[in-house]
This record gives structure tokens, C-alpha cells and sequence, in this order.
């Protein structure tokens, strides 16, 4: 799933901002921030690596909602984008040589 197509259909503009703009330019900032993490550890493949937590997050954010008991702020989604970025980079060597 690309990222667009991700972003249409899960519509994840609230954590950041009501502004759909707005919280685009949020997103935009945390795959910045995801590629400057990557490219720190992993030199290869930096912004597909974080074009691959962004939609695993935007896919899993529908059932943290239901399981949240509190309403989910911009701070746990990027917080969980990190973490879904440490498994990203452990999956990274292996897929690399499949």
C-alpha cells in the first residue's frame, strides 16, 4: 500500500491537525525524521524503510483507536512510529538478503 493511498483511506489528519494541510506537513516531518534515523543506522534504502512505517502505522492506527483507552494524541503516534521503526530496521538485513 502506498502512502497516499493510506493516508485517503485511514485519515489520520486528526492526530496532528484538523488542517488537512497542516497535519499533511506533520507526517511529511515524521517520514523526514524516520529517514534521518535510517540513513544515521542504515546508509541503504533510508526512504523506503520509512515509507514502510508510515503505512504500517496509518494501517495499525484503526485498532489502536479501538484499544486506546484514552484518545490518541500526535505524541503516541509518533511514538509508536519509532517503535514500529526499531522493528522495521531489525526486518531490514534480512529482507536485504532474501
Amino acid at each position: 500500500m502506498d502512502l497516499g493511498r493510506a493516508m485517503k483511506t485511514d485519515s489520520p489528519h486528526s492526530f496532528f491537525d484538523a488542517d488537512r494541510r497542516k497535519a499533511e506537513q506533520s507526517w511529511d516531518l515524521l517520514k523526514r525524521n524516520l529517514i534521518f534515523r535510517f540513513q544515521h543506522h542504515l546508509s541503504w534504502e533510508a526512504e523506503d524503510l520509512a515509507q514502510e512505517v508510515i503505512v504500517r502505522v496509518l494501517q495499525k492506527v484503526p485498532e489502536l483507536k479501538k484499544i486506546s483507552e484514552k484518545e490518541l494524541t500526535a505524541d503516541d503516534v509518533i511514538q509508536f512510529s519509532f517503535g514500529v521503526a526499531r522493528n522495521v530496521a531489525l526486518e531490514a538485513p534480512r529482507s536485504q538478503t532474501a
